[in-house]
């Protein structure tokens, strides 16, 4: 998934479009491991924008790979 696809996906869940099962948001973790998007979408300490929120949890991901090496 880009970076692009996936800012799309979590406006998408950010709006309120994910359905019960949180596919989604499934999808959004999925393709960004350990990046806890989950805590960034829904309990950031600040307001986040959806490209915010996908940059943080690519960058968490990356460093928590970085860590295990």
């Amino acid at each position: 998934m880009t970076r692009d696809e996936l800012v799309a996906l979590v406006a998408r869940i950010c709006n309120g479009e994910d359905t019960e099962d949180h596919a989604l948001l499934r999808q959004a973790q999925d393709a960004t491991p350990n990046g806890e998007i989950s805590d960034l979408i829904y309990w950031s300490k600040r307001p986040m924008t959806p490209e915010e929120i996908v940059d943080e949890a690519l960058k968490r991901g990356e460093e928590w790979r970085r860590i295990q090496l």
